[in-house]
């Protein structure tokens, strides 16, 4: 895939983020019946989202067709279908795996 140097920094600033966000979801409250709530701290929030957004600013059209996928407003016009979540995660995990292997190039 030919990638603006732009983008793959993009890549690799997703990929981090999901890292970062991923490594500091630590253990909350865990309850017998309720299960295991977990939390993120905020800036990790703030920079995986603010990561996400970027992408959008991606040229290509491979970058686009998979940021468009993971998009939460589009999961809402498609009512939240386990099909669509699916594809959304999928996408998600393409990208960040386009991330890792531009990181390692590096």
């Amino acid at each position: 895939m030919n990638l603006s140097q732009e983008t793959k920094q993009r890549l690799i600033r997703y990929r981090n983020a999901v890292d970062r966000k991923t490594k500091e979801t630590r253990v909350v409250d865990h309850h017998p019946l309720f299960g295991t709530s977990h939390q993120t701290s905020v800036e990790s929030m703030q920079e995986w989202v603010a990561a996400r957004k970027d992408l959008q600013h991606c040229p290509e059209p491979e970058i686009k067709a998979l940021v468009h996928r993971i998009q939460s407003e589009r999961l809402d016009e498609a009512e939240v279908t386990i099909v669509a979540v699916k594809d959304a995660i999928e996408a998600g995990h393409r990208l960040y795996d386009l991330g890792r292997e531009l990181a390692d190039e590096m």
